[in-house]
């Protein structure tokens, strides 16, 4: 009721500072924890790029290990590459 009646007066209203320390701390905390999750998840994307690469790069050096024994089986008379 007092706050309404002190509203409706267009006086100021005072929180107590253990309202508002309260309320910045939650505040903080949030934003620690959503950074905490952004930084993790961009730690995965880059665990996962860097093994994407690392199976691109792999599969690459297979393919150029493998040309020479297959132009090897060819039959002799293929021309086809």
């Amino acid at each position: 009721m007092r706050g309404y009646r002190r509203r409706a007066k267009g006086l100021r209203i005072d929180f107590p500072k253990v309202t508002r320390f309260g309320l910045v701390r939650a505040v903080v905390a949030a934003e620690a924890v959503g950074s905490d999750r952004i930084q993790a998840s961009r730690l995965l994307m880059d665990t996962a790029r860097s093994l994407i690469a690392e199976s691109r790069s792999q599969l690459i050096e297979s393919r150029r290990r493998m040309i020479p024994t297959l132009r090897a089986l060819r039959p002799p008379g293929d021309l086809s590459d």
